[in-house]
């Protein structure tokens, strides 16, 4: 059934019989089922005085909006409303919500009545449904006034830094405490209290303690302070949750008129359960009485020169709410509407009309907010091997800005306003950027804006052997991987390639021991060698000699791999190397082909291209110094063989990079991983075409 509200004169007759469609003739306010009214009653000046009701409510009707009682589970938010009607009886606006019920169960209202000390109603009892009653028995319930709270600032816009003079003008009985909160972070507890403010744009909140009770208010954007733009439209902040704490974006929106559906507003944003809070000013056409409506699904309120207009923070289908407020032609007023979605379809739109302004959308030209900017970021490089680091450039053209939040998509974050970033892992990230400006704080997301593949390694049994037909490690001829090292050459060389005398060979790769013991390594050669475990200088005999064996120790742990490197070279006469190993559980042997890797071999991501390089280049480390990593970079003017390794102060191989042949003209990138490595001087060394070329590095921590 439909209920009504409805002037009733002496002598009319208004064909109620009861039926649905003769309930709503003649009724100046219609209610829907779902908020169904049960009774009404006056306030008369006679009546209220002292504590009770302001003279500003007086001879207003109050309806108590309470439903169906027997309904199956929680029906809170219902309500006692307040109309105003004229000296005629004529409907003037309304219903204005004056209390919600938000209890649990069902809450029904009736026995509405003035009293000298507030309006007093009953409710029946409680229940979650017919036969089970939570509270039985009625209560006898008082609506007291506890007071208005408003205020004025004199001035409210001006350059920082900015004086304000604040007066309280609210009508609170027995008024006794203030507590102002300047938005700024500062507050105050006198009546009418000054502040400076410095740049920015800030809400004020006053609360105010009387006789019964506090009652606050609150002004969003109350006070600018700067010189700042405007642009059309509100600014819409949008959260991924519905108590506005997960600040998802910020954006300008034109107007307030959206069917999200079933989706979002935002990838950024999930499809249920966000809120929205716009805010700006509003500029009428006309000096009249607006009528705002707020058309939503799910629940939404709106504030109109700090006024609340409208208050439906309830979940619900598709539902039309209005309120009223008087407004002059020309004149900015602040709006803040707040929306939000829980379930199912989302719907948003805000309108208005007046007796010479046709209901409508509010336009965009209708409305404005503080120009907060534009963010705006770059980064390189965008693609590459993992680990990738990329230099981020903030862009934005913000004013004031002051703090900058980066969130790179792999679940880190900076403050620094143009970090470096390195991501470890293969994946494509979305990249976001919030900028605080004076105006408040915009933002920038940028998707799939990273792609960082994963680094192709590969491993053979044995060790990689270059060889060189000199003694100083440059005219590399061959390389391969040898099963193990136990080699007599006698009088001859290792490879036809090479001449029978004053030759050098460099091994690299990795070695991992059966047992968690200290491990004795041998080195027996004619002529020198030197040997490297775990970066480890442990043999080193680099000298003209017969053949002669040598050791050093070192302690190991079973099954891990540690880098291993060692370099021979034969003078004159006969040409052998042999490396060994033993431990209290291992028996002394040459290292076997099945203890003994290559290093990882990491495949190159071809750069930008170069101007023709004339000789084998070797660019700077980018970045450098570094904290977790850099990306190397190296080019060579004919196809050829290269390597590019890491060496450490004392000239042990940390890492190797690349070891093989190199097309021409081509630039190759490598990044380096050094977030397992120790904060230090470190070189990057590059063989290849007859020459060795090398650049320092410093790794910080």
């Amino acid at each position: 059934m439909n209920d009504r509200f409805a002037k009733v004169t002496r002598g009319t007759s208004y064909g109620w019989d009861g039926s649905d469609a003769s309930m709503t003739t003649n009724a100046i306010y219609n209610w829907v089922q779902v908020s169904a009214p049960v009774n009404v009653a006056w306030i008369q000046p006679s009546t209220f005085g002292g504590s009770g009701f302001p003279a500003s409510k007086q001879d207003h009707g109050f309806v108590t909006e309470s439903g169906a009682t027997y309904a199956t589970g929680t029906n809170a938010n219902k309500r006692v409303v307040e109309f105003v009607v004229g000296p005629g009886g004529n409907y003037v606006s309304g219903p204005t919500p004056l209390i919600h019920y938000t209890g649990t169960g069902q809450a029904t209202a009736v026995g509405l009545a003035a009293g000298p000390d507030g309006l007093y109603l009953t409710d029946l009892y409680k229940d979650l449904g017919a036969t089970t009653p939570i509270d039985p028995g009625a209560n006898v319930l008082r609506i007291k006034y506890r007071g208005a709270v408003n205020f004025s600032a004199t001035p409210t816009s001006g350059p920082p830094p900015l004086a304000v003079q604040f007066t309280d003008l609210s009508d609170v009985p027995g008024a006794s405490a203030w507590f102002w909160d300047f938005g700024d972070g500062a507050t105050s507890t006198l009546r009418n209290p000054s502040h400076t403010y410095a740049a920015g744009v800030y809400d004020v909140r006053l609360s105010v303690t009387g006789t019964n009770g506090i009652v606050v208010a609150e002004k969003s954007n109350y006070i600018t302070a700067g010189t700042f733009s405007y642009v059309p439209g509100l600014t819409g902040n949008y959260y991924d949750n519905m108590d506005f704490t997960a600040l998802a974006l910020t954006r300008v929106d034109p107007t307030v008129d959206f069917d999200w559906g079933l989706g979002s507003p935002s990838p950024l944003m999930g499809d249920d359960q966000f809120s929205v809070r716009w805010t700006g000013q509003v500029s009428p056409l006309y000096t009249e009485t607006y009528t705002f409506y707020s058309n939503t699904d799910d629940g939404a309120r709106l504030w109109v020169n700090g006024q609340l207009v409208i208050d439906r923070w309830v979940n619900q289908a598709l539902q039309e709410d209005s309120g009223f407020i008087t407004l002059t032609a020309g004149q900015y007023y602040d709006i803040k509407y707040e929306y939000f979605d829980d379930t199912q379809d989302a719907i948003v739109h805000l309108s208005w009309s007046s007796p010479s302004q046709p209901k409508e959308i509010i336009p965009v030209g209708r409305l404005r907010t503080v120009s907060a900017g534009v963010a705006d970021f770059s980064g390189s490089p965008r693609s590459g091997l993992a680990p990738l680091s990329v230099q981020f450039t903030d862009l934005s053209t913000v004013p004031g800005p002051s703090a900058w939040v980066w969130n790179f998509g792999d679940g880190t974050t900076s403050s620094t306003q143009s970090p470096n970033h390195l991501y470890a892992a293969a994946g494509t990230y979305d990249v976001r950027l919030d900028v605080t400006g004076s105006n408040g704080v915009v933002t920038a997301q940028k998707a799939a804006y990273v792609t960082v593949s994963a680094s192709t390694v590969t491993y053979q049994p044995g060790l990689t052997g270059n060889y060189y037909d000199n003694l100083e490690f440059t005219g590399f001829k061959f390389s391969r991987v040898d099963s193990t090292i136990d080699f007599n050459w006698g009088f001859g060389s290792p490879d036809p390639r090479i001449g029978n005398d004053t030759y050098s060979v460099e091994w690299t790769g990795q070695v991992s021991p059966r047992y968690t013991e200290t491990y004795r390594f041998y080195a027996k050669s004619d002529d020198g060698n030197r040997l490297w475990i775990n970066n480890q200088l442990i043999i080193d005999r680099w000298t003209h000699q017969a053949l002669r064996e040598d050791s050093g120790s070192v302690a190991l742990t079973a099954g891990q791999f540690y880098n291993l490197q060692m370099d021979f070279f034969d003078n004159t006469q006969e040409g052998e190397v042999h490396l060994s190993w033993s431990s209290p559980s291992q028996l002394k042997e040459i290292i076997p082909r099945s203890r003994l890797r290559t290093n990882d071999s990491v495949t190159a991501v071809e750069g930008p291209p170069l101007v023709p390089v004339s000789r084998a280049m070797l660019l700077g480390a980018r970045p450098n110094p570094f904290r977790l990593g850099s990306v190397l970079e190296f080019a060579l003017p004919t196809r050829g063989h290269a390597s590019l390794r890491i060496f450490d102060v004392r000239g042990a191989v940390v890492a190797t990079l690349f070891d093989g042949v190199a097309e021409a003209q081509r630039r190759y990138q490598f990044p380096f991983d050094a977030s397992a490595l120790p904060a230090g001087v470190y070189f990057q060394q590059l063989k290849a075409a007859g020459v060795s070329v090398s650049r320092k590095m410093v790794l910080l921590r």
